[in-house]
């Protein structure tokens, strides 16, 4: 006869898998409190406490289990979203349907306009935090940004030479004009992104031909 208490061998493994979940809960309460809170009152004026935890349901201990301090939650939220997002828009760019520069670049500016509609958040924490105070900050919110030059260049590249001098300043012009139009379309209500989106991007594609004709013109 065996004596003492006897032990449930899955509840010993299942603890530690218990554990990580609710952490992971925790983690992820954090960073979508802290998405609108820095979207909404920018990331200096975001208390941590009042502005995160509080309405996040939180505690200061748990809290720094997860992250060093607010900066950390910031940082994240940007490696995360900005690596997804030119995923799909590099999936986007190379499925090789496109016939023309103008039809490519519409199935781009609609990818990055899905992802506004996903994570408006984030786009207009990004767009605010690209002039931080904060270097680091700063630089990781301008990659995210100045990151579509490289896209531009792809989606030029099968109409337009690679090897003329001014297809970089192009690519350059592709790309601030992309961002232009995301930053218009941020500002929207979402009634209005659903009524003027498509006249938006379509206006956007007509300039940008229409530039890149006259600029790459005789290469």
């Amino acid at each position: 006869m065996a004596y003492g208490r006897s032990i449930d061998p899955l509840s010993a493994t299942s603890r530690p898998r218990i554990v990580q979940a609710r952490a992971r809960r925790t983690r992820d309460k954090i960073i979508d409190q802290a998405k609108q809170a820095f979207a909404i009152r920018g990331y200096e004026a975001t208390n941590l406490t009042d502005h995160i935890l509080a309405p996040a349901g939180v505690s200061v201990g748990s809290f720094y289990h997860q992250f060093a301090n607010k900066r950390e939650v910031l940082l994240e939220i940007f490696a995360t979203t900005i690596s997804e997002r030119y995923a799909t828009v590099l999936e986007r760019l190379s499925d090789g349907s496109s016939t023309s520069f103008g039809e490519a670049y519409h199935a781009i500016l609609e990818a990055l306009l899905d992802d506004v509609d996903r994570n408006p958040d984030v786009w207009r924490i990004q767009l605010r935090e690209h002039e931080s105070p904060d270097p680091e900050i700063r630089r990781v919110a301008l990659v995210g940004l100045g990151g579509w030059s490289d896209v531009a260049l792809g989606v030029m590249r099968p109409w337009y030479p690679d090897d003329h001098p001014n297809v970089h300043v192009a690519a350059n012009m592709v790309a601030l004009l992309s961002t232009a139009l995301v930053r218009e379309y941020t500002h929207f209500t979402t009634e209005e992104q659903g009524e003027r989106r498509e006249s938006l991007v379509g206006t956007c594609v007509a300039f940008a031909e229409a530039g890149l004709d006259r600029l790459l013109a005789g290469a």
